[in-house]
């Protein structure tokens, strides 16, 4: 999940991202006092954007200090002092954890003071029950942190509960394994245990008949995906794209999804043998997350992750997409400012992400990747693709190459980023 973490980091090190400093009660900051406006409210730096603040505790002037976000009152920020930098220490940015978990009355565990510095520098709200949600996932799981983590903070970004559930779903979510692909060994085991129930000559029918009809769905929704070896059109694309909304119950309410099918087949997971259900359990979860990363944002924003089998034919990994744009009327989506990111793995080029800036007809690109030959690649399609962004209606300066090492070790604040341009998503 290392890659996908680089494209939160795109978005949230913008210094154009108007999320940057969207601050969340609980959020532990680092900031510089700048300002005494009377005995409750300075003005402080935090991440060079300036704030008015209302203390608890009198602040003096250039003093660095850490804080706690306790409220948002319109224009006005509460702030809890947590702790005082050293003044004749310049390098002392040292945060007293122990007692962050004796206040929050947590175990002090090694686990737990990690937990705490990887939230802190998400910019994660470090709150007693995010830390419980994430220790009860790990209790069950010997998942790699760094995914527990990422899964955490795509949570937080989208305003969703920290749930030991919804860590699990995003991870799945998250695990490089496309649909498609859950779905085929879902059927080979499904179509394993049909014959199984067969040779036992009847026994147990019901859950016979409920296995054929989840088959029957499975190979529907492969079909979908099925595209010839000849140039796929856009037209046939899009439609892909929409059946693919469709199975996981992304546009329509109006028939069980794929989801809810698999749920109900897991109701019978006494009848089952345990590899069969894992699988189910984890499909489950994966079609969860993908819910989870669409759900419309309650404020002015929309930012969501897709997911997409890879239609490129010398790549079987999936396709991994970001939108982050500012609502506009009842659309969620305004193409006039949106920011598309895509995430591509390519077995020969290595990790790819594009990132496309719509500014209401001019195209801003940025093509991260670090192939030696990536420069080369580039000059050979560059006129090509200036002609045709032309053709549609932009303006472009053209592809500019960036490293993927630039987004590694950079501090991140929120995140954003996402599709095809030219699709209009209703979701």
């Amino acid at each position: 999940m290392e890659v996908q973490s680089l494209l939160q980091n795109l978005i949230k090190s913008d210094p154009q991202n108007i999320k940057s400093l969207q601050l969340k009660t609980g959020q532990i900051i680092k900031g510089q006092v700048l300002e005494l406006i009377n005995e409750q409210l300075a003005v402080v730096s935090i991440r060079g954007i300036r704030l008015i603040a209302k203390n608890e505790v009198p602040l003096k002037k250039g003093q660095k200090a850490w804080f706690m976000v306790t409220a948002r009152d319109h224009e006005i920020t509460k702030l809890k002092l947590i702790h005082i930098s050293n003044p004749t220490n310049p390098k002392d940015h040292s945060l007293p954890i122990d007692d962050l978990l004796k206040t929050l009355q947590l175990k002090n565990s090694s686990q737990n003071r990690n937990l705490i510095f990887s939230l802190i520098e998400k910019q994660i709200p470090v709150k007693k029950e995010t830390i419980l949600a994430i220790e009860q996932y790990l209790q069950k799981t010997k998942e790699n942190m760094t995914d527990v983590i990422h899964a955490v903070d795509i949570l937080n970004d989208l305003d969703l509960p920290i749930t030991a559930s919804h860590i699990r779903s995003l991870v799945e979510f998250f695990d490089g394994q496309d649909l498609p692909k859950r779905l085929s060994i879902l059927r080979q085991q499904i179509k394993n245990e049909i014959k199984h129930f067969q040779d036992q000559r009847g026994i147990f029918e019901d859950t016979s008949t409920s296995l054929k009809e989840i088959v029957e769905q499975i190979d529907d929704v492969l079909r979908s995906y099925s595209f010839p070896n000849e140039k796929i059109e856009g037209k046939d694309l899009l439609l892909s794209i929409k059946k693919y909304l469709e199975y996981i119950g992304a546009n329509s309410n109006s028939y069980p999804t794929l989801k809810q099918h698999l749920q109900s087949l897991l109701g019978m997971k006494d009848k089952l043998p345990d590899p069969l259900t894992s699988t189910l359990e984890s499909l489950v979860f994966h079609l969860h997350g993908q819910q989870l990363t669409l759900q419309p944002d309650t404020n002015h924003f929309t930012h969501l992750f897709l997911q997409f089998p890879n239609f490129i034919r010398f790549s079987e990994e999936p396709i991994y997409v970001q939108i982050h744009s500012k609502k506009k009327g009842n659309q969620t989506i305004d193409m006039n400012d949106v920011r598309l990111v895509f995430l591509f793995q390519f077995p020969n080029l290595g990790d790819t992400i594009i990132h496309i800036h719509l500014l209401q007809r001019q195209m801003i690109v940025w093509l991260y990747n670090d192939h030696p030959s990536i420069h080369e690649i580039i000059k050979t399609i560059g006129s090509r693709f200036e002609e045709f962004i032309k053709r549609e209606g932009y303006k472009t300066s053209g592809i500019q190459i960036r490293s993927l090492k630039e987004l590694k070790g950079k501090e991140s604040f929120l995140s954003s980023p996402t599709p095809y341009q030219g699709v209009d998503l209703r979701i």
